[in-house]
């Protein structure tokens, strides 16, 4: 991150971060032009160009430039941006605190039952959502206005197991949120370290696809908690009893 990223953006160069993710920035590249992105923001090409640049050297936008243009899409430290900002609109406007994100089942590669089998992760869960988890995750593959939920919810503050280091490796921290899945209890889990920039990882204390008889391909929708009370749970006593 540079300097300049420390400080968030104005207002002008936020509302310009708002038209790219309107224009599909947060699920990809979008191709466009300086002269386009100031007619989207009522602004000269000169200045809009300039801004581009700005928020590409602050680290909220990468861009691909190119012969015929540029391509545009927002960093996670962009979506950060807006996230906080849907936060700040939320909290005037008194809205809902849950949000239904649907997707796609799909095949995970396995690794979701190593981690959930591990004393620390079993534990920081149980304290942070209240119930151990089944080993293993369900993972929903999510697009559209659903996949961009789930990158803004990724980027607010929520619960927390923090990295945990033992003799043998380091585990990554993960953000969690409480859920329902139907009428059964569930949460969403966010791996700070993680491959899956489409894919909601879903865990619960039963294996989902044989409570909801799910195959890969259904449809289906998750109903989560977007406020959490913010806890971080320590693991020192769970590395502790794996050392």
């Amino acid at each position: 991150m540079t300097e300049a990223s420390q400080d968030r953006p104005r207002p002008a160069l936020r509302d310009l971060l708002t038209k790219i993710a309107e224009a599909g920035g947060i699920q990809g590249f979008v191709s466009t032009s300086s002269s386009e992105v100031g007619d989207r923001v009522d602004v000269s090409q000169q200045t809009a160009s300039r801004w581009l640049v700005q928020l590409d050297e602050a680290g909220y936008l990468e861009r691909r430039l190119g012969s015929s243009g540029q391509q545009l899409r927002l960093t996670d430290e962009g979506v950060s941006v807006l996230a906080a900002e849907l936060d700040r609109l939320r909290a005037i406007f008194g809205e809902a605190d849950t949000v239904h994100l649907t997707g796609t089942v799909a095949q995970g590669d396995g690794e979701g039952a190593y981690y959930m089998s591990q004393p620390f992760y079993k534990r920081g869960f149980e304290e942070l959502v209240g119930f151990t988890p089944f080993p293993g995750t369900l993972n929903l593959e999510l697009d559209g206005s659903d996949l961009d939920s789930m990158r803004a919810l990724r980027n607010r503050e929520a619960l927390e197991i923090p990295q945990v280091k033992t003799p043998e490796r380091t585990f990554g921290g993960v953000t969690a949120y409480p859920a329902e899945v139907g009428d059964q209890p569930a949460a969403v889990i966010f791996p700070h370290r993680t491959r899956h920039e489409r894919v909601l990882e879903v865990i619960a204390p039963e294996r989902l696809r044989d409570v909801l008889d799910l195959a890969d391909g259904d449809e289906l929708t998750v109903r989560v908690e977007t406020r959490p009370d913010r806890r971080t749970h320590n693991p020192r006593e769970d590395h502790e009893e794996t050392g």
